[in-house]
C-alpha cells in the first residue's frame, strides 16, 4: 500500500482526475534532459572539439535564451491554436534536433552547436506555458497535483540527465547518445 501522504495522489491518478499530467510529465522530463545534458556532456565533447572557456558559456547560455524568448508567445498560441498541437511541434522539433547536433558540431563546430541549441531552446519555450493550458480541464480538486506531477518532470529529466548521460556517453560516444 502507498503512504498515507501519498494515497491523495493515487487515488486521483485512479480516477483519471489528473488527466494528461502523466504524459506532460513525460515530455517535460523529454525537454529537461535535452536541455540539462549538455552540461555534463560537455567534457565529452571538449575532448572532440576545441572549446575555449567563452564557447563553453554561450554554449550553456543558447537554451536558455530561445527558451526565454518564446514562453510568453507559446501560452499565447497554446490558448489559440491548442496545447496538445504546440507540445507536439516542439517536442518533434526538440528531437529533430537533437538528432542534428552531431553533424552540426561535426560540420560547424561550436558555433554551430550554439545556434542549434539556441534553435532548439526557441522550439522548447512554448511547452511549460502549453502544459499549464492543458491542465485547465483537470477538474480543480486534483489542479494542484496534476500540476505538481507535471512539474516533477523537469526534475526527473535533471536527474536523468546529469546521472545517466555522462555514463551513457562514456560507452557508446556522445555522437551515439544523441
Amino acid at each position: 500500500p502507498a503512504p498515507r501522504w501519498l494515497a491523495p495522489m493515487v487515488a486521483a491518478g485512479r480516477a483519471g482526475s489528473l488527466g494528461p499530467a502523466p504524459l506532460l510529465c513525460l515530455a517535460r522530463a523529454v525537454s529537461a534532459i535535452a536541455r540539462l545534458s549538455l552540461g555534463p556532456l560537455l567534457p565529452l565533447l571538449s575532448i572532440d572539439l576545441p572549446i575555449d572557456i567563452y564557447h563553453k558559456g554561450q554554449l550553456l547560455s543558447s537554451f536558455s535564451t530561445g527558451y526565454l524568448l518564446t514562453q510568453v508567445g507559446g501560452g499565447w498560441f497554446a490558448d489559440r491554436f491548442g496545447a496538445k498541437l504546440v507540445i507536439t511541434i516542439s517536442l518533434v522539433l526538440t528531437g529533430l534536433l537533437l538528432c542534428l547536433a552531431p553533424l552540426v558540431a561535426d560540420g560547424e563546430g561550436v558555433d554551430g552547436l550554439c545556434m542549434l541549441y539556441f534553435v532548439m531552446g526557441f522550439a522548447n519555450g512554448p511547452l511549460f506555458p502549453a502544459c499549464s493550458v492543458m491542465l485547465r480541464d483537470v477538474p480543480l480538486r486534483a489542479r494542484s497535483q496534476a500540476s505538481a506531477v507535471v512539474d516533477a518532470g523537469g526534475t526527473l529529466g535533471g536527474c536523468l540527465a546529469t546521472a545517466l548521460c555522462p555514463w551513457l556517453a562514456s560507452l557508446v560516444d556522445w555522437r551515439r547518445l544523441y
